[in-house]
């Protein structure tokens, strides 16, 4: 057999050079990129802080920012935050679209968490702040909203569903809302509710068939064994029931996961499925919501215990009760530290979540979880953050339809940023 060493003449002609091009240009895109980053001076935004969304056609990405836009000294002195909407353009940049800027005043402040999006497109979300409500212990500043942003014909129209009045109302919402399929809003508050304890409570937001919006709650938490400080969303199983997680709380005080089943008449009944700091090891302070899968097992990330540094758990429904693998346990080095945000699932079933800090240089991390087998999970890191790259993740990541994922940060670049990562192929 003859070994044919030199170069062919195709090897020289312009398709191949055209191919070794495309080659080159598909090699380097894959790996992390940052694809947009708020400018120093706040006025695009700044800090984002929970997961992004797709809208049904995948073309658009949006999401708040903690901090920019409107610079209004009496309610938020660095800006009351925004909902941006980034569009990939046709020569490959992305260019951001402010689609809403609060004034701290009844539109609400500081939108803290994500959003979610319905099948025509609409948006909503939480504010910590704002409203006309009562101030909440703050002179400036009311107790929250939520909101919908609808895009009409001249552009995005804001819609106040509720603003929260602390005491029995509550306040505070700090995660984000989630839709039932009769469009139903489902969310927590952090503060009020039960007036002895103002530990937080699960709320719904009913769409009416007048198209109004009606404000129910479903729990108030007392601070005791049933947990406190709900501060991440919800999620909702094929039954109806609601899960959650609370900060604090619990009989060791590392916090709770919690079931809402429907009881009749629109009533909920609560129970503890799983307390925080029962054994050795074990997690506590839960920040970050839930993920469920379709054999009904839970997911989601403590931000202490294990450690010191925090934990990934499964939860998993047996017999009436709930047992409790630990996926891993953070180090705090090079494998990160401190995970607020949930878990999101690839479509091959590998976990993905971000961390606040930890990693080579202490910025944070985008991990994988990878199932190894006897219920035991292997930690990979797609990235690792420097400050340049971006810095402190709160938010998780999303994936679109072609398996690349997107998250965001609340510093590092200018004034934090969105960052893209596409896996080599």
């Amino acid at each position: 057999m003859t070994r044919h060493t030199g170069r062919s003449a195709f090897m020289t002609s312009p398709m191949f050079l055209i191919v070794a091009l495309c080659l080159i240009s598909v090699t380097a895109r894959a790996g992390e990129k940052t694809i947009f980053s708020f400018p120093s001076n706040g006025s695009g935004g700044a800090s984002v802080p929970g997961n992004l969304v797709f809208d049904p056609s995948a073309a658009h990405l949006y999401g708040t920012t903690l901090d920019g836009g409107v610079f209004d000294l009496t309610h938020c002195g660095g800006g009351c935050g925004l909902v941006f909407e980034l569009t990939r353009t046709a020569s490959g940049p992305w260019q951001e679209t402010i689609i809403h800027e609060f004034t701290g005043g009844v539109d609400g402040a500081v939108p803290g968490s994500g959003l979610v999006a319905d099948a025509k497109g609409n948006l909503y979300g939480t504010t910590r702040y704002g409203g006309q409500g009562a101030h909440c212990g703050n002179v400036q500043i009311s107790c929250g909203t939520v909101f919908r942003l609808v895009h009409t014909s001249s552009g995005w129209s804001e819609t106040i569903l509720h603003v929260f009045a602390g005491a029995s109302d509550g306040s505070y919402p700090q995660g984000p809302v989630i839709l039932d399929a009769q469009g139903n809003l489902y969310g927590t508050t952090g503060g009020d509710g039960d007036p002895a304890c103002k530990c937080g409570t699960v709320f719904e937001i009913q769409h009416l068939a007048n198209g109004h919006w009606s404000k129910k709650e479903l729990y108030a938490f007392t601070g005791g064994s049933d947990g406190a400080s709900p501060f991440a969303g919800l999620v909702l199983d094929g039954s109806g029931n609601l899960y959650g997680a609370t900060r604090d709380g619990g009989p060791f005080n590392g916090g709770t996961v919690f079931e809402l089943s429907p009881a009749g008449g629109g009533a909920r009944s609560e129970s503890v499925i799983y307390n925080f700091g029962s054994t050795a090891g074990d997690g506590g302070q839960p920040s970050g919501g839930l993920t469920i899968d379709s054999q009904g097992n839970l997911y989601g990330t403590t931000s202490a215990g294990g450690a010191g540094f925090g934990t990934a758990f499964e939860l998993s429904p047996a017999g009436g009760s709930w047992t409790e693998n630990i996926m891993h346990t953070f180090q705090g080095g090079t494998d990160g530290a401190t995970p607020y945000s949930s878990l999101t699932f690839d479509s091959a079933g590998n976990l993905f979540g971000t961390t606040w800090a930890g990693g080579t240089n202490n910025a944070g991390t985008v991990y994988e979880l990878s199932p190894a087998g006897g219920g035991t999970w292997t930690e990979t890191l797609p990235i690792v953050f420097n400050g340049k790259n971006g810095m402190e993740l709160s938010g998780g990541v999303i994936f679109d339809k072609q398996g690349n994922f997107y998250g965001g940060t609340e510093a590092g670049g200018s004034n934090g940023l969105v960052y893209e990562f596409v896996p080599r192929k």
